[in-house]
């Protein structure tokens, strides 16, 4: 064994601790870590169930082939994407997208698009680690690169389908939901069978295609970044939309809703000095934003209930404010 084996793990890893920190700048707050780890263990057994679907479905006879670790040839990454393989990875953006949709009715987990991307995230990298296990333990010849080229290309498939999902949450019905939920399934699976295709049509991994090794992670590690940057721009337009017109209404002091539509000044003592303070208060007024956005797109008899979530939010916000006539500059 390589000591380059440990690279797509340690990629992972990082990917992982991240997409946690991006959380926590999201929300100005540490979510449960058991959530996100519950996440990542479904993830975990999403990737074994269709890895086990996708050595079976080829006939009893090649499983043990498969998942034999007396071969030295590349039997997991390295070739087109065959049948069974495009079953699996259909299979785990399913599986996927079913954890996340499960989380989205649990409250506050998951609220918006940031939100749903951030679980994706956890969930893709749990759902690659059986194929990273399987390949390491088969001495795919193509490990530890094409490893890490799966993390990375997964990682982005789940940010698409966690987005999307949460997306479907802010439109507030379920049928919304299914439908940008599949929708997210739909993009994920294409994300990850097409790199995978590219991978291995461009012959990644083989003596005379070296340079793929490289090209192809630091490929999908720009499109996970630039699929990360769009999901912050989205929430953001929705945050700064709808706390303007909480200013509007009187709910909220301009330079509030100027400091939590960002979120870099969200985090600084300028416009609040205390810090658990401003937390508890940056956290409510995100909330009552997503609020407001899924109301806007509710009919109009579903309305009222999601109506008195945002005036209870309102009147949390007013009694947080209550007093403060300072007017602090971000």
């Amino acid at each position: 064994m390589s000591p380059w084996s440990v690279v797509p793990f340690t990629c992972g890893l990082l990917v992982l601790a991240g997409a946690y920190l991006l959380w926590w700048l999201d929300r100005y707050r540490w979510e449960p870590l058991g959530r996100f780890v519950g996440t990542l263990v479904l993830g975990v057994a999403a990737g074994a169930l269709s890895l086990v679907v996708s050595a079976w479905s080829g006939g009893t006879e090649r499983a043990p082939a498969l998942l034999s670790t007396a071969t030295s040839q590349p039997l997991v990454l390295t070739e087109l994407v065959s049948g069974e393989q495009a079953l699996a990875l259909c299979l785990q953006a399913l599986l996927a997208c079913l954890v996340l949709v499960l989380f989205s009715s649990r409250g506050a987990y998951l609220e918006g698009p940031l939100d749903g991307a951030v679980c994706g995230v956890a969930v893709a990298v749990g759902a690659a680690l059986p194929m990273l296990v399987t390949a390491l333990l088969a001495r795919d010849v193509t490990f530890p690169w094409s490893g890490l080229f799966l993390v990375v290309l997964g990682a982005s498939g789940g940010v698409a389908l966690g987005a999307l999902v949460g997306r479907g949450v802010l439109a507030g019905t379920v049928s919304h939901l299914v439908g940008w939920s599949a929708l997210g399934a739909l993009a994920s699976a294409v994300l990850t069978i097409g790199g995978r295709a590219a991978w291995g049509a461009s012959g990644g991994g083989r003596a005379s295609w070296r340079w793929v090794e490289l090209v192809a992670p630091l490929a999908a590690l720009v499109l996970l970044v630039g699929l990360l940057t769009l999901v912050l721009f989205v929430e953001r337009k929705v945050l700064t939309r709808q706390l303007a017109e909480e200013v509007e209404y009187g709910v909220l002091p301009s330079w509030a809703a100027h400091a939590a539509g960002s979120y870099l000044r969200r985090v600084r003592p300028s416009w609040w000095e205390r810090d658990d303070e401003r937390r508890a208060l940056a956290g409510v007024m995100v909330s009552l934003a997503f609020k407001k956005e899924q109301l806007t797109r509710l009919a109009p008899e579903a309305r009222n209930l999601y109506g008195l979530e945002v005036g209870r939010l309102r009147q949390r916000i007013r009694a947080m404010l209550t007093g403060v006539v300072a007017t602090p500059a971000p």
